[in-house]
């Protein structure tokens, strides 16, 4: 006997819950573009204006935009549906691989640094911060080095050996 779906809450000015999540443009912006547009504004640089005012919105326009989306995503997740929130996912992560187009990946004793002081327990903002490095070009080093750690061992290994080493230097 299945058991039927609890009933999902409805957040306040959020879809309709107990219905599949409505996927179609706000303000003729699709999740793609919404999910472009926040990459941009998480780690271009640029000004928040500058940024808005280049995809032909205004600040008004945009926290509509914004509270739609994070609404429908939001409802997605309490009924379980994925999809939703890895679409937004793969949309956001092309966005910050275009952004970082043609930053040279960093020599794996940099960013065996910038793991080692991460997993040591500092902030991970402040050790950005100090490696003048914008977490949009962080996550895009840390995508980089995961996919050819991951199909690699021996360079895993010798990443490893590298971060704990640099981790025990911190303790001294």
């Amino acid at each position: 006997m299945d058991t039927p779906k609890p009933r999902v809450p409805r957040l306040p000015g959020g879809p309709e819950p107990n219905v599949p999540v409505p996927r179609t443009p706000v303000e003729g912006m699709g999740l793609a573009a919404y999910a472009a547009i926040s990459a941009r504004l998480a780690g271009s640089g640029r000004r928040r204006a500058e940024v808005l005012s280049g995809a032909g919105l205004n600040e008004a326009n945009w926290l509509r935009v914004e509270k739609t989306w994070a609404l429908r995503l939001a409802t997605a997740l309490m009924q379980q549906d994925l999809s939703f929130a890895r679409e937004y996912e793969d949309a956001f992560a092309a966005a910050q691989a275009e952004l970082a187009q043609g930053t040279p990946l960093l020599p794996m004793a940099s960013y065996a640094d910038l793991v080692a002081a991460i997993e040591s327990g500092r902030e991970p903002g402040a050790v950005l911060a100090d490696a003048k490095m914008p977490l949009a070009e962080f996550l895009e080093q840390q995508r980089r080095w995961t996919a050819m750690l991951v199909a690699d061992r021996e360079l895993a290994a010798s990443f490893r050996a590298m971060v704990t080493a640099r981790k025990q230097g911190s303790d001294r």
